[in-house]
């Protein structure tokens, strides 16, 4: 994935100004089968507005990614960076407002699988791996494939599904780990891991919420 230089999009705190948090949302340069991205653009938030029993989250929030752009979302705790992934990801609904995945993906009537199938990925502020399972098999689990029940008994890794986990267990210098239970890992590493567990989903709109959250700062840095 590459991008472009990054420019920040600033959110106003609405309560609680200490202790400042940074999001991150970055697109592919490709799209992917079906999604029409004509205009270069893979994401439109337009006059979102987001309250909670009177208390308002988003306030006229207008937010547009494009293909290949990587974007850092910074602001404090409260200013709604985590309401304004939600909406992108259909987990809350905006009071008001258009949100559009391409030109033509309508994200406020669709459902959170559809909008995941559709090849938006998100990562959330707590790490959520298998524990029980190694780091490769984690992997192989987030692959984006069917998840029947007769096709998860029947799966087996091609060639090329084996590559690209090896690829992404570069990607996350995590492949001296591959077969050490997840559960072990370092916070740090566990992070890592669940970044790598949605690039081997291949999706077209990546959002990280607070990536390096606990991380020391050599980890930080090789997120970055």
């Amino acid at each position: 994935m590459r991008a472009t230089p990054v420019p920040e999009f600033m959110l106003e705190p609405a309560f609680d100004p200490a202790g400042s948090g940074r999001d991150a949302i970055g697109a592919s340069t490709t799209a992917s089968q079906g999604l029409n991205i004509r205009h270069g653009t893979i994401l439109t938030l337009e006059d979102i507005n987001v309250s909670f029993d009177g208390f308002k989250a988003l306030s006229n929030l207008s937010l547009y990614i494009g293909v290949g752009e990587l974007r850092c979302i910074i602001g404090p705790n409260g200013a709604g960076k985590t309401t304004m992934m939600d909406v992108i990801t259909g987990k809350t609904r905006p009071d008001n407002g258009v949100a559009y995945f391409g030109e033509t993906l309508d994200l406020t009537r669709m459902s959170e699988v559809e909008i995941a199938q559709a090849g938006i990925g998100r990562k959330f502020q707590k790490p959520t791996v298998f524990e029980a399972l190694s780091v490769f098999e984690n992997l192989e689990l987030a692959q984006k494939t069917s998840k029947t029940v007769w096709a998860s008994l029947r799966a087996k890794l091609s060639g090329e599904q084996r590559d690209r986990i090896d690829e992404v267990l570069a990607t996350i210098n995590l492949d001296g780990s591959r077969q050490r239970p997840a559960g072990l890992l370092s916070h740090g590493q566990k992070q890592f891991l669940e970044i790598g567990m949605l690039l081997v989903q291949d999706p077209q709109l990546l959002l990280l919420d607070e990536p390096v959250a606990g991380m020391t700062d050599a980890e930080t840095e090789f997120t970055a």
